[in-house]
Parts: structure tokens; C-alpha cells; sequence
């Protein structure tokens, strides 16, 4: 006797009953028999047409479909070859649903492709719509750098006298750190500029020791710099003013220790 396992397909057991067919046709029949997982579905039989009745007996938890075959002769029990058809878990369901294994995998290979490319396009428009707003606040922020660090660079170029050059510095750095300028025409103090500048002059001893900082430190920078250099200067400023963390790597990489502070003893 022959003992044939095999997967499970239609096809194959369909083989089977075309030659049981084929053999009942030329008058000489032969018996068979079909069990499903340990059960007999299919009682023992030369007739063709019940072949197909094991189908009725195939459900989710089918393990094995057993085909018998014995001899034509109708006083013999004896079995000439025993075929096992075993399911696996994918394979079951196709038979079950008249689906392929490749054919559900292929679906299954679209679908997520599809879905991918679906999250793909959407986190692309998410982060184009963010890049191009920060690209819109970043491109309005540097023109209104670029306006005050114009206005200061004319203010600079013109200046006649050490009082426009620390106006000019002022007029600079109020805007970067935020603060407002103030109107003299609605402070009561809108006089002539040549009187404001004639008074700084004449009257230098009265000067506070901020504007003395602020008159020295315009001084040095346009002595010391030329243009492209002060530039330079005034973006590193700049940027002091937006970011202050910015402040001590600098000093730290140019080897600057900052300056201890000083108390004023009161008598």
C-alpha cells in the first residue's frame, strides 16, 4: 500500500475523482473512501458523483482530508494507496473562501502600500505647511533687522559729533531688545539737535556714566573697524540681543571672564 501526504488543493483531489470517472466509464470501477480529520464522510463506494460530498465536511479547524483507494474487485477489501491532504492555516482559508495564498498576500502587499503612501503625502504637506510658516516669520524678522541695521549704518556714516553717534547706537539697540523709542515731540523736549548736541559738548561733566560708556564705545567701534568689519560687529550684537545664551560660549571661547560687579559705598 501507498501512503502519499500532501498540502491541500482542489486540483489534486479533482485528479482523483476524473480517474475514478474515467475507470467507471470503461466498466471497471473502483471503491474508495474519503475521511476528514479521523472521520469517514464518504462511505466506501465505486460511485463518482459522492466524491465531492467531503466539501460539506471542511470547516476553520480542518487538519486533514484522507482519500482510500482500494481495488476494483467488489470482493476485496484491499486498500492499494491511502492520499493525505493537510491544511495549513493560509491555505485552508483560500480553499474555504475560493481565494489563492498569492492572491491574499498580493491584496494585503497593496493595501499597506497604499495606506504608506497615503501617510507619506500627508506628513509632507504637514511639514511643508510648518516650514513655510517659520520661513514666513524668519524672512519678516530679518527685514525688520536689516530696516533698523540700515537706518543705524546711515545714522553712523553721517554722524558730526560724538552725542549722534551714541544716539545712533541707542536708536539701534532699543528696537533689538524690544523697547519703544521715545517721542520727543510728545515728551515736551522736542529741541533743535544742533542745541541737544552744542550741550553735550559744553556741558561733558554732567554726562552720566552710562553716556560716557555708550560715547566711548561708538568711538572705538568707528575708529577702529571699517565697514565690513563693523557690520560684523553689529550682527554678532544682533544676535547677542535675540539669543542671549548665545553670550557666554562666545566669552568663554575668546578666554573673556566676566567683570565683577561693583558696589558704590553710600556715606
Amino acid at each position: 500500500m501507498k501512503e502519499i501526504t500532501t498540502t491541500y488543493e482542489l486540483s489534486r483531489l479533482e485528479s482523483i475523482k476524473r480517474v475514478l470517472e474515467n475507470e467507471h466509464k470503461r466498466g471497471t470501477p473502483r471503491f474508495y473512501e474519503i475521511w476528514v480529520d479521523g472521520v469517514k464522510v464518504v462511505e466506501k463506494t465505486t460511485d463518482p458523483s459522492e466524491f465531492s460530498k467531503y466539501e460539506e465536511f471542511i470547516f476553520s479547524d480542518t487538519q486533514k482530508v484522507t482519500v482510500n483507494l482500494f481495488t476494483s474487485s467488489p470482493t476485496s477489501a484491499h486498500v492499494v494507496s491511502r492520499h493525505h491532504f493537510t491544511f495549513v492555516e493560509e491555505e485552508k482559508r483560500g480553499a474555504l473562501n475560493g481565494i489563492g495564498l498569492g492572491e491574499i498576500q498580493a491584496q494585503i502587499n497593496e493595501r499597506v502600500s497604499i495606506e504608506r503612501e497615503r501617510w507619506d503625502c500627508d506628513q509632507v504637506r504637514k511639514d511643508l505647511t510648518t516650514t513655510k510658516e517659520k520661513l514666513g516669520e524668519a524672512e519678516e524678522y530679518i527685514g525688520k533687522l536689516q530696516d533698523i541695521i540700515e537706518d543705524t549704518k546711515t545714522k553712523l556714516t553721517e554722524a558730526k559729533g560724538m552725542g549722534e553717534i551714541a544716539s545712533a547706537i541707542k536708536d539701534l539697540a532699543l528696537p533689538l531688545l524690544g523697547k519703544k523709542t521715545e517721542d520727543k515731540s510728545l515728551s515736551g523736549n522736542d529741541k533743535p539737535q544742533e542745541e541737544a548736541s552744542f550741550r553735550m559738548k559744553s556741558d561733558e561733566n554732567a554726562q552720566s556714566e552710562e553716556d560716557k560708556f555708550f560715547l566711548d564705545l561708538g568711538k572705538n567701534m568707528k575708529a577702529s573697524f571699517n565697514e565690513q568689519e563693523f557690520n560684523l560687529v553689529l550682527s554678532v550684537i544682533r544676535e547677542f540681543v535675540r539669543d542671549k545664551s548665545n553670550i557666554v560660549p562666545v566669552t568663554q571661547l575668546l578666554n573673556i571672564n566676566p567683570p565683577k560687579k561693583q558696589t558704590n559705598a553710600k556715606v
